[in-house]
């Protein structure tokens, strides 16, 4: 992102629309990477708990068979 910056700065002579674009961009890519954060905290969740579903499980049928 902070090549980003430089770039806008080394290519601000070359037009606003340019400029605006570029921001955009930056803007665009900070948000998807929020979202990749957030799908892959949900993920890491969900495998916690299925982890754990399958140790009461295992538990459970351990209990069962003694």
């Amino acid at each position: 992102i902070e090549l980003i910056r430089k770039y806008k700065d080394a290519v601000s002579k070359l037009g606003d629309s340019f400029v605006e674009d570029l921001i955009a961009s930056e803007d665009a890519v900070k948000k998807l990477g929020d979202s990749f954060a957030v799908d892959l905290k949900a993920s890491e969740d969900a495998i916690r708990q299925v982890h754990q579903n399958l140790v009461d499980a295992s538990r459970f049928i351990l209990a069962r068979v003694k």
